[in-house]
């Protein structure tokens, strides 16, 4: 057992410790296999994909989100922002909640996708696409920009397994673990989902 964990779950068999990821091993999120195409312009920072539109093709955000419907062909555009302040932070609504001058945040860009990165990446007999489609294809790049965000955070974790000895103490001999897990969310429910197994038992405390 370590002192660096984040949270301890227990049940009647074995404890689970969430720890921190060190990432020396973790790739970027973008590095996956996504549906969005994520577009950074930022001096100080190389950040998102690889560019489809260079910076010298457009005079303003407006103008390069004319370039991504009209050109590039794009099925859903959404804004980026950045919040450098202690560490980075990316999001597609903008920061004023807790940078309300944006002396630390910003637009540095889109994230977007077309009819033919979508058919590559999900559905290669699909043509039309309707509003609820549209909708979805929305929802999922929100979720690639929350994932690169906790990446970008550090907000990835792992798990160490524990049985529980006789006296009801955790045994000082890890039994099973695994990393690369974004954000707290998917860790919890990662061990939860685990521990409630017939081999495992139902959980029954966190600390």
């Amino acid at each position: 057992m370590s002192a660096d964990y984040v949270k301890k779950v227990f049940n009647q068999k074995y404890m689970a410790e969430i720890v921190e990821d060190d990432m020396d091993n973790e790739e970027s999120p973008r590095d996956w296999e996504n549906l969005g195409i994520m577009l950074c312009y930022t001096k100080r920072y190389d950040l998102g994909d690889d560019k489809t539109v260079t910076r010298s093709d457009f005079n303003s955000w407006e103008g390069l989100e004319e370039i991504l419907f009209e050109r590039e062909k794009a099925l859903v555009v959404l804004p980026l922002y950045l919040l450098d302040h202690s560490g980075l932070s990316i999001s597609t609504s903008d920061f004023r909640y807790c940078d309300a001058g944006g002396w630390d945040s910003g637009q540095i860009g889109f994230i977007y996708t077309t009819a033919r990165q979508y058919r590559s990446i999900c559905d290669k007999n699909k043509i039309e696409f309707s509003q609820d489609d549209l909708n979805e294809i929305k929802q999922q790049l929100i979720t690639e920009v929350n994932t690169y965000d906790e990446y970008l955070r550090g907000e990835v974790y792992g798990y160490r397994l524990y049985p529980i000895n006789d006296d009801g103490t955790p045994s000082e001999d890890e039994t099973d673990s695994c990393y690369g897990f974004y954000g707290m969310d998917n860790i919890e429910q990662e061990v939860r989902d685990m521990m409630e197994i017939e081999e495992y038992g139902e959980p029954i405390q966190d600390k």
